[in-house]
């Protein structure tokens, strides 16, 4: 897979063809790629296609006037992808209590145009494992889960092509008991009502 604008590289090794003349072509849908062998002097190439366009491409490589094995090739090249435009859902994402949640998030790529995504947690050493899985393989949404074993901080990197998406990286925490939430409502919920009680007691007054 290449990229509209980008250099796609290759190498090629002809030490064991003997002696001969290497060549390469690449033709796009209706205009052809920008192409160049680079001689290493050593029997070994380097091969750097451009293409102008995206769609099917056709990569011709020749050696002594004969295709190489394998040659024609099908290259297919997409307009380079838009990390603004990938977006992310679900619970996975906002943390919460070890095993009452489903760590779990959802990565929509279906407006972002080509690209490749990647995606690392980080966390407490040994405490979740990762799985990856979408229904098609063309399908453009692709379900992230990680077990969280171990309490703690968890930040959670996702890019497209190289660059971070929108909100990347996330910071995630889990706790390990519901008490500790609990205690955190609790005295937001004392707070709430000594505020509602003095002012209540203030208005009186007046």
């Amino acid at each position: 897979m290449a990229m509209v604008g980008e250099d796609f590289k290759s190498t090629i090794d002809t030490r064991k063809a003997g002696r001969g003349e290497l060549k390469a072509s690449c033709i796009g849908p209706s205009l052809p790629a920008w192409s160049r062998l680079i001689d290493h002097l050593d029997g070994k190439f380097t091969l750097l296609v451009r293409p102008r366009q995206a769609g099917k491409h056709i990569l011709n490589i020749f050696y002594n006037g004969l295709h190489v094995r394998g040659s024609p090739f099908t290259l297919t090249v997409l307009i380079p992808g838009d990390a603004s435009k990938v977006s992310l859902k679900g619970p996975g994402l906002m943390g919460g209590v070890l095993n009452s949640h489903e760590a779990y998030f959802v990565v929509d790529t279906s407006r972002a145009g080509g690209g490749e995504l990647s995606i690392k947690i980080t966390g407490p050493k040994g405490g979740f494992e990762t799985e990856m899985s979408r229904e098609r393989e063309s399908d453009k949404l692709i379900k992230c889960r990680y077990i969280t074993k171990e309490p703690g901080r968890y930040v959670i990197h996702v890019t497209w092509s190289g660059k971070h998406v929108p909100g990347s990286p996330f910071s995630v925490i889990w706790v390990k008991e519901k008490k500790k939430k609990c205690r955190e409502f609790s005295g937001r919920l004392q707070a709430f009502y000594d505020y509602n009680k003095l002012h209540h007691h203030t208005k009186t007054e007046t």
